[in-house]
C-alpha cells in the first residue's frame, strides 16, 4: 500500500474513533482493522503519525503506545472559519 493510501487509512481510523474526543493507538488499531481488515504494522502506524503530525492534521499528548491523540477534522476547521 502506498504511504498515501496507509495516511488516509489512518486518518480516517483516528478521526472515525474519535468523535472529537482523545483517543488511543490501540483505538486507531481496532477502527483500522474494521476499515481495511487488516491491522496496520508498526512501521505503518509511526510513519502515518509522523505525517499526520507534521501537517497538524493530528496532536500528540505523551510520548509512549498509550498516549492520547486529539484528531482535528475539516468539519472542526470550517466550523472555526465560520465564525
Amino acid at each position: 500500500m502506498s504511504n498515501e493510501k496507509t495516511n488516509s487509512w489512518i486518518f480516517l481510523a483516528a478521526g472515525m474513533s474519535s468523535n472529537g474526543l482523545p483517543i488511543t493507538y490501540k483505538d486507531v488499531l481496532l477502527i483500522a482493522d474494521g476499515i481495511n481488515h487488516a491491522v496496520p504494522t508498526h512501521k505503518e502506524l509511526q510513519n502515518a503519525f509522523k505525517w499526520l503530525l507534521n501537517h497538524e492534521l493530528i496532536s500528540k499528548e505523551g510520548k509512549n503506545i498509550e498516549s492520547q491523540i486529539k484528531v482535528f477534522l475539516c468539519l472542526k476547521m470550517q466550523g472555526e472559519n465560520q465564525t
